[in-house]
């Protein structure tokens, strides 16, 4: 049914989709300010101790996760208007 009528299912759902965007959009945003910070540090300091403070820290399975969804579901809304 989407594929018949795309514009159909996109006014239905304009809210839940840019809703679930702008969620996704906060948690990049909030996950970013902690990678922010680490290469503030690592500037400041010029150094950096594996151990100590680990990448997987800052840079998690969720926030690349977020990012490749943000960037499939826009590129999808983008196609789908381009398209008419």
């Amino acid at each position: 049914m989407i594929i018949r009528k795309p514009y159909a299912f996109l006014i239905k759902n304009f809210k839940k989709i840019h809703i679930a965007l702008l969620i996704l959009g906060i948690y990049v945003g909030y996950k970013l300010l902690d990678v922010i910070t680490f290469v503030n540090e690592f500037m400041k300091f010029g150094t950096y101790d594996l151990y100590a403070n680990p990448v997987s820290n800052y840079i998690s399975f969720g926030l690349i996760f977020s990012i490749l969804l943000i960037s499939g579901l826009s590129g999808a809304l983008i196609l789908l208007l381009l398209h008419k």
